[in-house]
């Protein structure tokens, strides 16, 4: 399974690369007023508006960043496009290591079952990097951020 590797606050994450649409370097944005806490705005992509989720608040449970300038950002921040039931998102990853390889035996799936943490992070891949972290893409915002997400203004 191809996976992409980053890091946030010293924790090793991946992503399925199925799960991604597009892999962007860091894009200028815009806020939105009366947003979600996890919102971090929104941004052009090719034409359209998308909303951008700052992945560091949904893991750590704090506001999204107010920094607009896409230079505030480190040289190894993306933004992973990704497409949901009736929206397509950007989401912003810090910390962007690798585009790697893991086999599917060395994937474990359901072993962070805690009532702490979201399902959206779910599994653990073994690789050449130690333990990884798996997040769901696709599964990121619940039924309610995505109806929050979809009757914005934008």
């Amino acid at each position: 399974m191809e996976l992409l590797q980053f890091d946030i606050a010293d924790e090793k994450y991946v992503v399925a690369l199925d799960d991604v649409d597009e892999i962007l370097f860091m894009a200028s944005s815009n806020p939105v007023p009366a947003s979600p806490d996890f919102l971090h705005g929104v941004f052009n992509l090719h034409g359209v508006l998308l909303p951008l989720i700052e992945l560091k608040y949904k893991l750590q449970n704090h506001q999204a960043s107010p920094v607009i300038d896409k230079q505030q950002y480190p040289d190894d921040t993306r933004i992973l496009v990704v497409s949901l039931k009736d929206c397509r998102i950007g989401v912003i990853t810090e910390g962007w290591r690798q585009l790697m390889n893991i086999e599917d035996h060395d994937l474990h799936q359901g072993v962070i079952n805690d009532d702490g943490v979201p399902d959206w992070v779910n599994g653990i891949g073994i690789g050449s990097e130690g333990m990884l972290q798996m997040i769901r893409l696709k599964q990121i915002l619940n039924t309610q951020e995505q109806q929050l997400i979809r009757g914005l203004k934008i």
